[in-house]
């Protein structure tokens, strides 16, 4: 349950902004706070980077295994496949939902089609080192003498630190916004963050 709740908490936090949108542009207009509507691509990819860790699935995904690791250690099967089909359930639990979350902010806030795939190309490559980040971890501080799954999926080392990676990104993605935005065109700045996720 813990691991698909960022699958939960994408869809809630989309069909939110679905409904709020509206009446939270001209409130934001009203307090002069247009800095953060400009921003607000960044803002919807920090969000999502910061939900994704907030409900990783592939840190705790080797954990999980426990006592019976065996039966992988035993199938027939490299065990770079292994890692890939655990790598594909990040895909359903939280790069489709973090895309329909996307699809609604490019939506809900008018964005011109070109900043809406630039948001969508950064939102991806960040969920994609929380989803890199998540297995090398998981395999480096792997734990499979655990008595209770929650020990595996809540408490573990390697979701420990992705949280942490996570709320870091989600505030270098933002912090870099708020500070840049205006200086600098807010598409320049998403490429620029996507290459330095990509590279790391």
């Amino acid at each position: 349950l813990n691991c698909g709740l960022s699958a939960v908490m994408f869809i809630i936090a989309a069909v939110a902004l679905a409904v709020k949108a509206g009446d939270l542009v001209p409130i934001l207009s009203m307090l002069g706070a247009e800095v953060i509507l400009d921003a607000m691509p960044l803002a919807v990819s920090a969000a999502a980077v910061l939900l994704s860790a907030m409900g990783t699935v592939t840190a705790p995904a080797l954990s999980i295994e426990g006592r019976s690791i065996w039966i992988l250690k035993s199938l027939p099967v490299d065990p770079k496949a292994v890692f890939r089909s655990k790598s594909k359930l990040f895909i359903f639990a939280d790069i489709i939902p973090a895309m329909v979350l996307v699809t609604v902010a490019s939506v809900s806030f008018k964005m011109d089609i070109l900043t809406a795939l630039v948001m969508a190309v950064l939102t991806l490559s960040l969920l994609l080192v929380i989803s890199e980040a998540g297995m090398v971890l998981g395999i480096k501080y792997v734990n499979l003498s655990w008595d209770n799954e929650t020990a595996a999926v809540k408490q573990g080392v390697p979701v420990l630190f992705i949280m942490l990676i996570g709320f870091l990104l989600a505030l270098l993605t933002g912090g870099i916004g708020f500070l840049l935005v205006g200086k600098i065109d807010l598409r320049i700045i998403m490429g620029v963050l996507t290459v330095l996720s990509v590279v790391a």
